[in-house]
C-alpha cells in the first residue's frame, strides 16, 4: 500500500472575499474595508465643507424663489395701479339732449383719454379708435326698463406723415381733415347731435333714462401694430357708465 507524498505541496491561497448564502452581506478583505468606504451598510459622514456647500445651495434656491415671487407681486401691483389711474382720468362730461330733425339727439364730450403715448403712436402712423356706447330706455316701475335705442359710435384718428394732416373718421358722419392736432383731438373726443330715436317713440310727460360710456380697445387696432403696442404702456381705458334722466 502506497503512502501519499506531500513533498513541495503549497497551501491553498485564501480568496480575497467569500460569499455566504444569497442575500448575505459581502465581506471585502482590503484596507478600505476596515475604514468603511466599501461597506454597503455603513454611511460615511460628509465633511464640514460639504455641509456648508449644501446650506449655501439651499439658501440660494430659496432666495431666488422669493425674489421671483416678490417681482411678480410688484409687477401686478404696478399694473393694477396704472390701470386704476388710467381709468380714473378718462371721463364723460357735458351729456345733453335736444330735438333735431324729428329725433332725440345726444351730445357729449370725453376728457382725459388721450395720453402722450397715444399721441406718439398716432404720429408714428398707428390709427387710434375710440368707441362710444349709448343706450336710451324708458323706466317701467318694478319691471325692467324698455330699451328704445342701443348705439355704438366709433371715432378713428389717422395721421398722414407725407401731408402732415390728421383725418378723423366718425360713424355716422363725414371725415374731418385738419392740420391742427388740437382740432383733430377735439373731433375725436366729441359727439355732437347724435340721433338716438324718433320723437314719435317718446311720450309727453314721461321720464327717460340715458347711459353712455367710452373706451378704447386694443383689438380695434390693426394687427400689424399690436406687437408694437405690447411693449408700450396700457392703451386700454373705460370710463364706465355715465347716466342722465330727463322728462320729455
Amino acid at each position: 500500500m502506497k503512502s501519499a507524498c506531500f513533498v513541495n505541496q503549497k497551501p491553498r491561497a485564501t480568496p480575497p472575499f467569500s460569499l455566504r448564502r444569497a442575500g448575505a452581506r459581502v465581506k471585502i478583505s482590503s484596507p478600505d474595508h476596515a475604514r468603511g468606504f466599501l461597506h454597503p451598510e455603513r454611511h460615511v459622514p460628509p465633511t464640514c465643507q460639504t455641509h456648508r456647500r449644501n446650506r449655501l445651495n439651499v439658501l440660494f434656491r430659496t432666495c431666488r424663489r422669493r425674489a421671483g415671487a416678490v417681482s411678480m407681486l410688484l409687477f401686478v401691483l404696478l399694473f393694477l395701479h396704472g390701470a386704476d389711474t388710467r381709468a380714473g382720468q378718462a371721463e364723460l362730461s357735458g351729456l345733453s339732449v335736444a330735438e333735431s330733425d324729428g329725433s332725440l339727439a345726444l351730445s357729449l364730450g370725453l376728457t382725459g383719454a388721450i395720453t402722450p403715448e397715444m399721441r406718439e403712436g398716432v404720429l408714428s402712423g398707428i390709427p387710434l379708435t375710440f368707441s362710444f356706447t349709448i343706450s336710451l330706455s324708458a323706466p317701467r316701475g318694478l319691471w325692467f326698463n324698455k330699451t328704445l335705442a342701443d348705439i355704438e359710435v366709433l371715432h378713428t384718428i389717422k395721421y398722414d406723415t407725407l401731408r402732415k394732416e390728421y383725418t378723423v373718421t366718425r360713424t355716422p358722419g363725414r371725415p374731418f381733415v385738419t392740420h391742427s392736432r388740437e382740432e383733430a383731438e377735439n373731433a375725436l373726443c366729441r359727439v355732437e347731435n347724435l340721433p338716438l330715436a324718433p320723437l314719435a317713440l317718446l311720450a309727453k310727460g314721461k321720464s327717460y333714462h340715458i347711459k353712455a360710456r367710452a373706451g378704447m380697445d386694443e383689438m380695434k387696432i390693426p394687427e400689424d401694430f399690436r406687437y408694437v403696442l405690447f411693449f408700450k404702456s396700457n392703451w386700454e381705458f373705460d370710463t364706465g357708465w355715465t347716466t342722465i334722466d330727463f322728462y320729455y
